[in-house]
């Protein structure tokens, strides 16, 4: 009965994601866009988060590193956004507005 346990503990434990947005970005652009330069564009079945993105101001790419619900996080070069080591950015894969910075 114990095991039965931990396994439905672990389980959950996979369902948290995602998580908490730790705090804003600093310096991104209103929306990131997709690396060919075209915008990111929900399609009518649902949101795919593209790799890699790209600021459309500074040409920096993104890269991405996991999604969820129409969300993705993406690692960024280091300093950018103000995401620190361990941290990515995370991006509303829909229509590329940043969310913020999150835990990695």
């Amino acid at each position: 009965m114990i095991l039965g346990t931990v396994g439905l503990t672990a389980c959950t434990m996979v369902m948290n994601y995602p998580t908490t947005v730790l705090r804003r970005a600093e310096g991104a652009p209103d929306r990131f866009i997709r690396s060919d330069g075209s915008p990111m564009v929900a399609s009518g079945t649902g949101v795919a988060c593209p790799s890699p993105i790209m600021d459309p101001n500074t040409h920096v790419e993104l890269t991405l590193a996991r999604s969820y619900a129409g969300r993705g996080d993406f690692s960024v070069p280091q300093g950018a956004y103000g995401v620190d080591a361990g941290e990515l950015l995370r991006v509303d894969c829909g229509d590329g507005p940043p969310v913020g910075i999150v835990r990695g």
